[in-house]
């Protein structure tokens, strides 16, 4: 089921299943959020390098 900020799609005949690299950037995004865009904390929490968290955040969204 595809689904962005947290809105369910309205015709779930039309729904997609989300890649894993859109599943791991909403999930970034979403801890990013929790920890009020503070990237270490964020980094931390996400097991990853600060530098590495930063690489990412720098990417297009899939």
């Amino acid at each position: 089921m595809k689904r962005l900020n947290g809105e369910a799609p309205t015709n779930l005949e039309q729904a997609q299943p989300l890649s894993p690299a859109q599943v791991e950037w909403e999930y970034i995004h979403r801890v990013l959020l929790e920890n009020q865009g503070n990237i270490s904390k964020t980094a931390r929490e996400l097991g990853m390098h600060r530098r590495t968290l930063q690489r990412k955040l720098a990417k297009k969204a899939p």
